[in-house]
Order: C-alpha cells, then structure tokens, then sequence
C-alpha cells in the first residue's frame, strides 16, 4: 500500500469513480451540503484530490461568497487553501498540485484537528496518491453512471479491484448517478452488488453539473435529495459517535430543508 492507513480515520469519506465525468464532484458537493445542513454546527470539509479534473475548483472560481481562511502554515505542505462558504458554512479545499503519499496522511491528521467530517473527491486515477487517499477513509461511496463499461468496471472495482490493489477499504456503497430505479435495479440484479442510492437523470441536475454549484435541487421532490439523504444514513451506520457528534447523527431533516441555493 502507498503510504501510511491513517489510524483515526473515523468520518473521513471517500467519493470515487472509475473514470471522470460520472458524477463524482456532484455527489460530493451536494453531499458535503447535505451534512452541513444537517447540522450547522458540524465543521464539514470537502477536500478536493483530483488534481488533474478538478471540478471543485471550478466550483471555487466561478462562486462568490466564499471567503479563504487560513489553518496555518503546518496543515499543508504546498500553495493548496482553504474557502468557507458564507451562506453555508460548508468549508472547500480545492485542488492544487498533486500531493504525495505521506503529505496526504499528514494533511488528513492535520486536518482531522480542525473538522468533524472530511468528504474527499478523489482523482479516478490509479496512482500512489490515489490508493494512499482511498486507504485513508472510513466509508466509501462508488459513483457509477448507466454506461455498460462504467458499471462493468465499477463492479470489478467493488468486488475484485480494490482487494487486488491491496486496500483495505470498507464496504462500499455505489450510487447510480442518472440512472432511473429500473437501471439501478438492473444494475444490482446483472453485478449482484446493492446501490446505495440512484439519482435519475434530471436537466436542472445537469445545468447545475455543468456550472458546478452546490445544492442541485429545485423546490421539489427530488431523487438527488433522497439519494443524499438515504448516503447519510449508510454513513451513520459506521460512523463512531463521540459526544460532540451525537447531535449532528441524530439531526433530523426540517421540512423544506435542502433547498436550491441561487448562485
């Protein structure tokens, strides 16, 4: 294995995907909006480590209100920073230069003293900062899409690749990102693996996609509101409650909760 497994590791999340463009910056993003919705009180970051697609920095450059803040100058080791939302709170990292094995597990040390949770979207690229990044986490969520060769490669991944790759990982979730329940179900019944969630194929999501803006939802019934929300639940099953989290695990979602924010 690349590095070093980090040790205290609980409420580190991977997001991962076989190949890019599936989706995997969107669930992230609406991911780390969700937790921190959830519970305002809880420090949530979203760490971007997909430095050669970073759509998270997309996402920083093209959004105002987000102010950069500073950790100080032991958290990390090269130009990366950190923004905090000021409507959210939500706390964003996006990617700078790729960094190495030991400067990631010393990152997520550093970090694990500053945030409750750390949501990583993590480069689809098999390399040593990829399997160091995927070594580190308590949960990992597989993003899939409804391409033949993407679910294909996503189930050898689930079942066979990560082992081979000689990680120690979980159980992972997948999510069926544009896919109907039909697809997913398909998908479930063809590879004999469960999808945690799916998220149908929306044209609002996709606008949002395409600008990468948090909260990809309308003002209704949405499945990647429920898709968020069933991911919340598989990651409570196996996160360790500690006394300052309780209240961020037993949050309760308020009605008209989640809505679209306007860029």
């Amino acid at each position: 294995i690349a590095g070093e497994k980090l040790k205290e590791n609980d409420g580190i999340i991977g997001i991962y995907s076989v190949k890019d463009g599936v989706g995997k910056s969107t669930v992230a993003l609406n991911l780390a909006g969700y937790y921190k919705e959830m519970s305002p009180e809880t420090r949530v970051l979203l760490l971007d480590l997909d430095s050669q697609f970073s759509s998270i920095r997309n996402f920083t450059n093209r959004n105002i209100g987000l102010s950069k803040i500073s950790l100080g100058e032991s958290v990390f080791k090269n130009d990366r920073e950190v923004y905090k939302s000021n409507k959210t709170g939500l706390f964003i990292s996006p990617s700078s230069n790729m960094e190495k094995p030991e400067e990631i597990v010393d990152m997520l040390k550093s970090l694990k003293k500053h945030f409750d949770m750390i949501i990583i979207d993590i480069a689809s690229e098999i390399n040593d900062s990829t399997l160091t990044a995927l070594n580190c986490i308590s949960n990992l969520f597989i993003v899939s899409d409804n391409r033949t060769y993407i679910k294909e490669a996503t189930a050898y991944f689930a079942k066979e690749g990560a082992s081979n790759l000689g990680l120690r990982i979980p159980e992972p979730h997948i999510v069926m990102n544009k896919s109907s329940k039909i697809e997913s179900s398909s998908f479930e019944n063809r590879y004999k693996l469960k999808a945690a969630g799916y998220i149908e194929p929306d044209n609002e999501i996709y606008e949002y996609e395409e600008r990468k803006l948090i909260y990809s939802l309308g003002n209704k019934k949405s499945s990647l509101n429920d898709c968020m929300e069933i991911l919340n639940k598989k990651q409570r099953k196996s996160f360790k409650i500690s006394s300052n989290r309780k209240g961020f695990l037993n949050a309760k979602r308020s009605k008209g909760s989640y809505r679209h924010r306007k860029p």
